[in-house]
Order: C-alpha cells, then structure tokens, then sequence
C-alpha cells in the first residue's frame, strides 16, 4: 500500500528558517485575529487577560500548524485538523481535569471547532506560502 509522505522542516538552513518564520506569522496573525474578534465572548476575555500565557499558547499552535511541508491543500488540511484537534482534545482533557464545568457537549464542539479552524488555517498559510514561494528551497 502507498501510504502519504509528510516533510517536517525544522530549521535547515538560514533561509528556511526564514521561510517558516513568515509562514508562522501568517497563522499567528489569523489566531490572533479569531482571538480579537472574540473579546466579548468569555474564552476571548480570558484569552486577552491573560497575554503572555496566550502568546505562548499561539507560539505553540503555530508552530505545530507551519513545520509541516505539505504538497497539497488537501495535505495541508489534513495535518492542520490534525494538530489542533489533538491540541484541543488535550486542552478539553486538562481543563475538565482542573475542574472547569463544560459538558462533554460543549467540550466536543470545542475539538470540533478547533479541528476546523486549525485546518483551514493551514490551508491559508499553504496557499499563500506556495504563491509566495515560502518552503523550502533545498534540503538540510
């Protein structure tokens, strides 16, 4: 069976470090736009007061999301939803664990939404990356 192939490009070279920081800066500006547009919605209000700790949260999620060198759309999607639904199940995971009152409901719509976001996010940064020209121009 041919399963798919993924490339994950750390740092490599000057240049691709280069690369991959513009390409985090995409999704950090769209995290950080989502998390601005819900300033009046209580996970927004917590968000926004607690900064450091949601910038290292969005340092963090970018990072997973923009490592990846994906060769389609679809791939970019597919790693993406990957991510965040892993980082948002782990999330809704500790926060009942600490004793934050969600039903399981809310807590899957959470992982759901998140699943979405982070999918179509990565699609963003691919589609912008490819026409930008910001992967990788050679191997480390």
């Amino acid at each position: 069976m041919n399963y798919p192939k993924t490339t994950l490009i750390f740092f490599g070279s000057t240049t691709n470090s280069r690369y991959g920081l513009y390409r985090s800066l995409i999704a950090f500006v769209i995290l950080a736009a989502l998390i601005a547009s819900a300033k009046d919605t209580k996970l927004g209000e917590t968000l926004l007061s607690h900064k450091v700790t949601t910038f290292l949260l969005l340092v963090v999620i970018v990072s997973g999301l923009t490592v990846q060198v994906p060769a389609s759309t679809y791939d970019a999607v597919k790693y993406g939803a990957s991510v965040s639904g892993a980082l948002s199940f782990v999330a809704a995971a500790t926060l009942r664990l600490a004793g934050v009152r969600a039903t399981i409901m809310q807590s899957a719509l959470g992982i759901f939404l998140a699943t979405a976001i982070g999918g179509a996010i990565s699609a963003v940064v691919y589609m912008l990356s490819k026409r930008l020209k910001w992967y990788p121009t050679e191997r480390a």
